[in-house]
Parts: structure tokens; C-alpha cells; sequence
């Protein structure tokens, strides 16, 4: 794949992977409901051998790997670790992305568990509601490049991570009939999952406490270079001889 198509690359990708957010959380929640969990699992299990199948069956070239220079292995992981963590680019995003997901999914873990015992939903709601709101993930991957043309590669990012966070904390307000509760679930999805797009018993306090600390991700941010980054050609090569 060119360097330039990076980006465009992504998208395509990134809009595949919203399509099965679309379909998935829909068609489990009415698995659950019609054979119950554990029988979902399975199914659920045997997706994964399907894909497993499909990425065998695809015929992708080697890539001839770089010379070997007689070190270890230890040593070159060490190497590239030592590399990326004094990145000016590289460091402040794996910094942010780490801590992004520690607590998204936080919320992750909990959003099904709160939406069935808090909000009361069903699985076959519930499921409909996470599938009407991953649309905003196939709208944000349709966008994206767009937007990161217009704003930068940085800049956009930004704004994606904000999007993808500090909106989960309105789960906790959803309040009223069930079509208002699905509503809200469903609406924090389709702009979480923009914002993910454009970057890529007591769980409704943490799920609000986690929504709220990871937007403080961007805080790796603040400072960067990466907000001065406009497309990926901004970003210098690595040095040839830590990229082996």
C-alpha cells in the first residue's frame, strides 16, 4: 500500500469493521433472546473460525524480511520500544491510545450489564439500540478522510477522541419510558462511534467516571507535535537503522 493511501486505506478498513458494528449488537441481542446466552457464545465462537477461514483464503505477498544483524531478539524489541517511547509522535500516541482504551473499555465492560439491569432493556433491545447507533462508526469511516483533510491528520484525531468519550457519560441520565432509555443508548453510540472512527449494582457512576477520565487522554496530546501534523507525509521516517 503507497504511503500516500495510508489514510484512505484506513478508512475503507475502519468502514468495513462499522458494518459488523451495525449488524453484530443487533443480531446477538436477538440470538440471546432466541436460543439464550450461552448458545449465542457459541455462535459468537464460531464467527471467529469463519473469519479465521476468510483471512486464510486471501492472497496477500510476503514480504521479504530485513536482514538479519546478528542481534537478539530481546535486543531489537528493546531497540524499538527505546525508539517509539523517545518519538516525538510516536510516544505521546501510544501514551494516549494506552490510556484511551484502559478506560473505554471500562466502559465497555459495563455498558451491557448497565443498560440491561439499570436501564431495565432487554437483550433484543439492547441489541437493536447498539446496532442503530454504530451507523454514526459507518458515517465517521465514510468521513474521515475528508475531515483530516480539512483539519489534519493531528487535529482530527483530537476531536475524534473527544467524541469518542466524554458523550458515553450521558448514559447515566437516561431516564423515562424504554424507547427514551434505547434512544440515549442508541445516541451515545452513533457519536462514540464517530468519534472512534475519526481516531481507530453501582456501573452507572463508573461507567461516568470512566467516560470522563479517558477524555483526559488528549492531555498526552497538549504539547505534541502531533497536533501540528497534517497528512502522513509530516511525519519523518524512522532512522533505517532502528527500523531494521
Amino acid at each position: 500500500m503507497p504511503r500516500e493511501r495510508y489514510v484512505e486505506a484506513n478508512g475503507h478498513f475502519a468502514a468495513t469493521r462499522s458494518v459488523s458494528f451495525v449488524a453484530g449488537p443487533a443480531l446477538g441481542g436477538g440470538l440471546v433472546q432466541l436460543l439464550t446466552a450461552p448458545y449465542a457464545l457459541v455462535v459468537d465462537g464460531l464467527s471467529f473460525l469463519a473469519s479465521a477461514g476468510l483471512l486464510r483464503s486471501a492472497d496477500v505477498p510476503d514480504r521479504e524480511p530485513a536482514p538479519d544483524d546478528g542481534s537478539s531478539l530481546r535486543r531489537r524489541v528493546a531497540d524499538r520500544m527505546r525508539y517509539v517511547w523517545r518519538d516525538p509522535i510516536l510516544a505521546p500516541l501510544l501514551r494516549c491510545v494506552s490510556w484511551v482504551n484502559l478506560f473505554t473499555f471500562v466502559v465497555q465492560a459495563l455498558l451491557v450489564v448497565f443498560a440491561s439491569r439499570e436501564l431495565g432493556l432487554s437483550a433484543g433491545t439492547i441489541g437493536l439500540a447498539l446496532g442503530l447507533g454504530a451507523s454514526g462508526g459507518l458515517l465517521g469511516a465514510v468521513v474521515a478522510g475528508r475531515v483530516s483533510r480539512r483539519l489534519g491528520i493531528g487535529r482530527t484525531g483530537v476531536v475524534g477522541l473527544l467524541l469518542f468519550t466524554v458523550p458515553t457519560s450521558a448514559l447515566v441520565l437516561a431516564d423515562g419510558s424504554d424507547l427514551a432509555k434505547a434512544s440515549v443508548l442508541a445516541a451515545v453510540e452513533a457519536v462514540t462511534g464517530f468519534g472512534v472512527m475519526l481516531f481507530d449494582v453501582g456501573t452507572g457512576p463508573a461507567i461516568a467516571l470512566a467516560a470522563l477520565v479517558a477524555a483526559l487522554a488528549v492531555l498526552w496530546l497538549v504539547g505534541s507535535p502531533v497536533l501540528r501534523v497534517r497528512a502522513i507525509d509530516d511525519v519523518p521516517d524512522p532512522d533505517p537503522a532502528v527500523r531494521g
